[in-house]
């Protein structure tokens, strides 16, 4: 699979298992939509995986695979 196999999604029909993307200019972080306004995702290299609330001002998109 590939990203071109995804669909974009926009960020008001986030579903649960939807990549969502970070940073400016160019994704540099990226997550798993798990719904409740949460996303799945390991914050650095090294640190565990968390689940985080949608609160980052560096949103860019998301992309849900058919």
């Amino acid at each position: 699979l590939s990203l071109h196999d995804a669909l974009p999604i926009s960020r008001g029909n986030l579903q649960a298992g939807d990549l969502v993307f970070f940073g400016t200019g160019s994704p540099h972080h990226v997550g798993i939509y798990v719904g409740n306004g949460s996303y799945i995702h390991a914050p650095q290299t090294g640190e565990v995986v968390k689940i985080s609330q949608m609160t980052r001002s560096d949103y860019m998109s998301a992309r849900r695979f058919k």
